[in-house]
């Protein structure tokens, strides 16, 4: 029953880009524009909250995460980000 429910779902309101409404193929995607403009985040950065760093820190973490108690929920951190407007 859930493929039939999604189907009809999607037909009415089709499934959109996280950042720009732009018909996607499946919900949680972004368009091909909006993927083509994010930049991966890639080593160095903290280890914990992933913001990246110009060079390499002793520590591996950055300031607001060494003054903030280790989080609860185990590891997460974003993968990209956007310097520019996406849309």
């Amino acid at each position: 029953m859930k493929p039939l429910f999604r189907w009809i779902l999607d037909s009415v309101l089709p499934p959109s880009c996280l950042a720009c409404s732009e018909t996607v193929e499946a919900e949680g995607q972004f368009c091909a524009k909006c993927f083509s403009k994010a930049e991966f985040i890639t080593a160095p950065l903290c280890e914990r909250c992933g913001v990246p760093f110009p060079f390499a820190l002793e520590g591996g973490v950055c300031a607001c995460c060494a003054a903030s108690p280790r989080p609860m929920t185990g590891p997460a951190r974003r993968c990209a980000m956007t310097t520019r407007p996406v849309a």
